[in-house]
């Protein structure tokens, strides 16, 4: 099982030429197969339209297959692969020598959660996640009073993801403590297959990549609920295949409470104690 993105290594062995065709066949794709690169049909015995690797002295084969890099989209869904010692389709099989693994390809996702649901001004906030299909780093766009990835201005942060797929961002007290109080949207794009954000930052607006047909959007001019809202709208789109995850947290002044102390006898002892948000140290 592999998620639509990453890299496949496909490898084998074959006595029987000097090169080996490779094929693909699974859902909405044309019965006989296609290549594995253009994605597009393979034809009975030209070797043109096949995906073609170098057999080894040694009669080893190896091809890696980015799956980010296709020039048509595939669905999730099983797939079957073929290698092949001659550039026969599916239909042709009987006339060469050949051999087939089955995998199971997935959409790309993302997932994340928060260090707090809220936190005081100055507090750290932490945001990790996961983020399958093999990106290098995801966008977080963050909105709140006046605030759109900084006072005032639309800006968007990115977080590099490991090859295990995890991802981490850190807002800190340096920059928590200039917020202002109240609630705060989160979201978090991932590219998905292609690697390329399709929705981004341009001034003030949110755009979308050539050839995307999404009209700019003002986003400065929004309450920070209505900002998150219209970048949701717009990753939404038709022809945007980005993904993504929202999340909120609540931004508190600094506080300390001492709980009520009730009549105390004159030379007794007694626990004073309370509730405080400020961090630890503060």
């Amino acid at each position: 099982t592999y998620y639509i993105g990453e890299e496949i290594t496909l490898e084998g062995t074959c006595t029987e030429s000097d090169d080996v065709y490779l094929f693909l066949t699974g859902p909405n794709l044309p019965s006989n197969g296609v290549n594995l690169t253009e994605i597009g049909a393979v034809v009975d015995t030209d070797a043109a339209t096949f995906t073609t690797e170098v057999v080894e002295v040694d009669d080893t084969w190896s091809y890696k297959w980015n799956t980010g890099e296709l020039r048509r989209s595939l669905d999730a869904g099983g797939y079957t692969i073929y290698a092949v010692s001659r550039p026969r389709d599916k239909e042709h099989l009987s006339y060469a020598q050949y051999d087939t693994i089955s995998i199971q390809l997935r959409s790309g996702f993302i997932s994340a959660t928060s260090s707090g649901a809220v936190i005081a001004k100055g507090d750290d906030l932490k945001l990790t996640g996961t983020a399958q299909g093999d990106p290098d780093e995801v966008h977080v766009w963050i909105f709140g009073k006046n605030y759109y990835g900084r006072p005032g201005e639309l800006y968007v942060d990115s977080a590099t993801v490991e090859d295990d797929g995890t991802f981490e961002f850190e807002l800190d007290g340096t920059n928590t403590e200039h917020l202002s109080a109240g609630q705060y949207f989160v979201v978090i794009q991932h590219p998905m297959m292609n690697k390329i954000f399709d929705i981004q930052a341009a001034g003030g607006l949110i755009i979308g990549t050539p050839g995307s047909g999404f009209t700019p959007v003002a986003i400065t001019n929004l309450q920070a609920a209505a900002a998150a809202n219209a970048l949701i709208k717009a990753l939404d789109s038709q022809n945007i295949d980005d993904t993504y995850v929202k999340l909120t947290f609540i931004v508190e002044e600094p506080r300390i409470l001492i709980d009520p102390i009730g009549d105390v006898p004159a030379g007794s002892t007694f626990t004073i104690s309370g509730t405080t948000n400020l961090a630890v140290g503060d």
